[in-house]
C-alpha cells in the first residue's frame, strides 16, 4: 500500500470538518469574506487529494472483492458479470459513499469560493461608492418639504458626479 494515502478513518474525519465549515453562513464583513476565500482554496486543494485517496481505497476494495468473488465462483455455479458487479458495488458501498461525499465537498468549496469572491466584489464596490460620496462635494440641487401623517419630511435631490440621489430625512 502506498504510504502517502490517507486512511479511510482520517478521510471521514476531515470530510466532517470540511462539511461543518461549508455549512457556516458567512457574514458580510469583507475581511471575513477574504479569509473564507483563502480557507476555501485550501479546502479545495485538500478535498481534491482526499477524493483521489478515497477513490484509491474504493478501487483497492473492488479489486480485493473481485478476486475473492472470482475465487468463490470458480468452485461454485457461475454468476453473470452484471450480478458480480452488483455484488461488488454493494460490498463497497461505504467506500463509494466516501468518494461521493468528498467529491461533493470539493464542488461545494469551489462554488462557495466563487460566491465569496462575488460578495467581496460587491462589498468593495459599496465601499468605493460610499468613499466617492464622502470624498468630494456633492451638489444639492433642491430640497422639498412634505407633510406626511403629521410629520414633516425633508427631501434632498443631490447630484454627485454622474449620479442623482434622493435622500429623505425627518425633521421635528
Amino acid at each position: 500500500m502506498l504510504t502517502h494515502i490517507t486512511p479511510v478513518e482520517e478521510l471521514s474525519k476531515e470530510a466532517e470538518q470540511i462539511q461543518s465549515f461549508c455549512e457556516i453562513t458567512p457574514s458580510d464583513n469583507p475581511q471575513e469574506i477574504a479569509e473564507r476565500i483563502a480557507d476555501l482554496g485550501t479546502f479545495i486543494a485538500r478535498s481534491g487529494k482526499m477524493l483521489a485517496d478515497a477513490k484509491y481505497h474504493l478501487n483497492q476494495k473492488k479489486k480485493d472483492e473481485t478476486v475473492d468473488l472470482i475465487t468463490k465462483l470458480i468452485s461454485k455455479d457461475r454468476l453473470s458479470a452484471k450480478v458480480q458487479n452488483a455484488l461488488i458495488d454493494s460490498i463497497c458501498k461505504e467506500e463509494q459513499y466516501l468518494v461521493d461525499w468528498i467529491e461533493r465537498l470539493n464542488r461545494a468549496c469551489t462554488h462557495q469560493q466563487e460566491a465569496m469572491r462575488s460578495l467581496l466584489s460587491y462589498e468593495k464596490e459599496n465601499l468605493r461608492i460610499s468613499n466617492a460620496l464622502f470624498t468630494s462635494t456633492p451638489l444639492i440641487k433642491s430640497t422639498t418639504n412634505l407633510i406626511f401623517r403629521g410629520e414633516v419630511w425633508q427631501f434632498f435631490i443631490i447630484t454627485h458626479q454622474t449620479r442623482t440621489i434622493l435622500l429623505k430625512t425627518s425633521s421635528a
